[in-house]
């Protein structure tokens, strides 16, 4: 087996984003001296959009600001403004309730509640007056959510990560284009990662998408090099032949999400996996050789929870399974020992959205239908009541379950079209 770097060691290796890494400190320190900064970062899926961001957060945690992540939602069926919501409510949790009152005026408090029902017990009552016509609403909205940021930000500073934006709705889009265009008067750093082929694949994103850019700097992350490629795998693996490092370079052609996966095979399987060519190329079927690893118990899991979505909900997970608490919870902890699942601001999620589209595509037809079919239920019997269904996601299961659901799938996109027709 190959030896291994010092653990503490291994953890800080971040190699080859040292330029990128200063320019986002040097946002950091604009932002914190009340000239907010947006940052787009941009590439191909494994090339470390996430972690650059994960670093410079870091840094700024370090300092004291709040960091506040979201993130959109590649399944399809997410509602609008999802990547907003838990933002918007970590936003409204830095604030005590009479601050977020005086940010929040008469027009913009309801609708920003509409999207975060947790803070009407914190708000006045709405008032009983007439909706406003769809496009002022918006306007509205967007209005309160930069008071509400500003007011957020005002003491110490405040950080916001958006990531995947190529799967992220056009009101989200619009919501952070109108945030950014506030910045400059804001103690705010922004960041967003974006995969450029994705969103280039759908006209309105790609449009959106390049009037965020032009609205601070855009990043793009090209492959490492041969050198910090090099040091990466000499990092983590004290002890590398030249050889070796030479085969996982030309595998990988030095995206970083590769160049991982290759040492963490390489260090369960040996230096003859590699020349033996037992890792080809691409990392779907390194991702293949890490779910081998996990227990045919946890896999079964895994296969739930790529139908379910990338972030990992324990609950729903144990629902859909037939399975108690404790069995899924163990079932997770396994497979982030393994490496499929990650953690991120506390919660668990798969560690790239490839892991989750390889199990996803390696289901048959039928279970994958009958898995559809178990995870809306599922999340039926979840809700508390008709307005607490999360209508868009029970159409997608729906839709995507056996045929006899699909007039289940259309009475759950009428109703969630005329939910969001309403909260338009």
């Amino acid at each position: 087996m190959v030896t291994r770097a010092p653990e503490a060691a291994s953890e800080a290796i971040f190699v080859g984003r040292g330029r990128e890494l200063e320019q986002l400190a040097r946002g950091l320190d604009d932002a914190v001296a009340g000239r907010g900064r947006f940052f787009l970062l941009m590439g191909e899926p494994g090339i470390g959009k996430t972690s650059l961001c994960d670093a410079a957060t870091a840094a700024a945690a370090t300092r004291g600001l709040p960091v506040l992540w979201g993130r959109a939602w590649e399944a399809g069926g997410a509602p609008a403004y999802w990547p907003w919501l838990d933002v918007l409510a970590g936003v409204a949790r830095q604030l005590d309730d009479a601050t977020l009152r005086a940010a929040l005026d008469d027009e913009g408090a309801p609708l920003v509640a509409e999207l975060v029902p947790e803070l009407r017990s914190r708000l006045p009552p709405a008032r009983g007056v007439a909706p406003p016509p769809p496009d002022e609403a918006r306007f509205r909205l967007w209005r309160a959510v930069v008071a509400l940021v500003r007011r957020a930000a005002a003491p110490a500073g405040l950080v916001l990560v958006f990531d995947d934006l190529h799967s992220a709705d056009s009101s989200s889009l619009l919501l952070l284009y109108a945030l950014a265009r506030e910045l400059r008067s804001l103690r705010v750093l922004l960041l967003a990662t974006c995969r450029d082929v994705e969103a280039r694949l759908d006209p309105e994103a790609s449009e959106l998408v390049s009037r965020l850019a032009r609205e601070g700097t855009s990043l793009t992350l090209a492959r490492l090099d041969r050198a910090a490629a090099g040091d990466l795998l000499r990092g983590r693996a004290a002890a590398l032949g030249a050889d070796v490092e030479t085969q996982i370079f030309a595998s990988t052609q030095g995206n970083p999400l590769f160049l991982v996966e290759m040492l963490r095979l390489l260090d369960e399987e040996g230096p003859a996996s590699i020349a033996a060519g037992v890792v080809p190329v691409g990392v779907r079927e390194v991702i293949r050789q890490r779910l081998a690893r996990v227990a045919d118990e946890t896999r079964a899991l895994l296969d739930v929870a790529a139908v379910a979505g990338d972030e990992i909900n324990p609950p729903l997970l144990a629902a859909a399974a037939g399975r108690e608490p404790a069995w899924v919870a163990a079932r997770i902890a396994e497979a982030t020992r393994a490496g499929v699942f990650a953690e991120r601001a506390g919660r668990p999620r798969f560690s790239h959205a490839l892991v989750r589209e390889v199990l996803y595509r390696e289901l048959g037809v039928d279970p994958r239908r009958a898995l559809h079919a178990a995870v809306g239920a599922a999340l039926e019997r979840a809700a508390t009541s008709d307005a607490a269904l999360p209508l868009p996601e029970l159409a997608h299961h729906a839709l995507e379950a056996a045929d006899a659901d699909v007039t289940r799938a259309v009475d759950f996109a009428v109703r969630a079209a005329a939910r969001a027709a309403a909260l338009i």
